[in-house]
Order: structure tokens, then sequence, then C-alpha cells
């Protein structure tokens, strides 16, 4: 699996997905601006969804990573960061004060992707899987564990360091 991935990200020419939709799903009390990138041909497909990194992040920041993504036969799902863009709930930086509670928000965020995507029947439940760059490496885990059987994680300059403060 991890290979595809790296393969897919170094297509010269990745082509345009088939099939794009678009528009909220729930986070909690929030609601999450997405867009769902899906390949061609017949599903159910697997899937990723993708995680931000840090500060106002939106979909559109991941759209090439997507399309080469799509081009490897995954579908993907790119949302909008709480309170930025399309999404509702209220846009907060990450910091040492703060990072337990928000990296938990996100991480609930990103498995609430993942239960989207579990409802939709071009998507194949069994091969749902995380995949983020930067500050993304620190939620993904924690999305994971809150959202059973993940199939995979894949992060991109992921962290070397806790983002808790030390005593």
């Amino acid at each position: 699996m991890t290979l595809a991935l790296l393969g897919a990200c170094q297509a010269d020419s990745p082509s345009r997905p088939s099939a794009v939709s678009g528009g909220t799903f729930p986070s909690g009390d929030i609601r999450l601006g997405y867009t769902l990138d899906l390949p061609s041909g017949a599903g159910p497909f697997p899937a990723i969804v993708f995680g931000h990194g840090s500060g106002r992040a939106t979909r559109d920041e991941a759209r090439g990573l997507a399309l080469r993504l799509v081009a490897a036969g995954f579908a993907v799902l790119r949302y909008d960061k709480r309170g930025v863009g399309e999404s509702t709930g209220v846009y907060e930086g990450v910091g040492v004060g703060n990072s337990t509670r928000m990296l938990g928000l996100l991480a609930d965020d990103m498995a609430a992707g993942v239960a989207f995507l579990r409802t939709r029947p071009e998507i194949d439940p069994r091969r749902i899987g995380l995949m983020g760059v930067s500050q993304a490496g620190w939620i993904i885990p924690l999305a994971a564990q809150r959202a059973p059987n993940v199939a995979f994680m894949v992060l991109v300059v992921g962290p070397t360091v806790s983002a808790h403060p030390t005593a």
C-alpha cells in the first residue's frame, strides 16, 4: 500500500478525477466542508482521509497530491479545517497551552471523515486510511484510535517530538 502511495506521488501529469462531490459532513456539533475526489471506473475504491498541517488550511491545499492519489486508484476526502473555508466552528491554532485539547478536536474531525466515508457506496469501508503532512503527524495516530479499523496511516514529514508541554 505504501509503495502505491509513493509511486502516485511521482506521477508527472496526474489525470483528473472521474467524479468530484462536495458538501459538508458532521463532526460533533460542527460541519466540515469537503471535496471527495474519485478515480475512474467502478468502485468500491480504497480511500484516504487527508489531514492538514498547521494554520488555516483548506481542502484546496491538498488538491495536487489528491489528483496523484486518485490517478493511482484511491478516493481522497479533503476538507477545510474547522473554522476555515466552508467549515463551521472556530479556528484555533495549536500551541503549547492548548495542544492536548486542539489535537484531540482535530483528530475527532479526521475520524469523522472516516465515519463519513464508511457511509458512501463508492468507498470500500475496509480500505480507508489516513494521510497527512506536518501537524497531521500528531493528529493521525489519535484519529486512528478514534476510528476503528483504519487500514493504514501515512505521515508525511511526521513529528519527532511531543506536542505536549513537559513538566
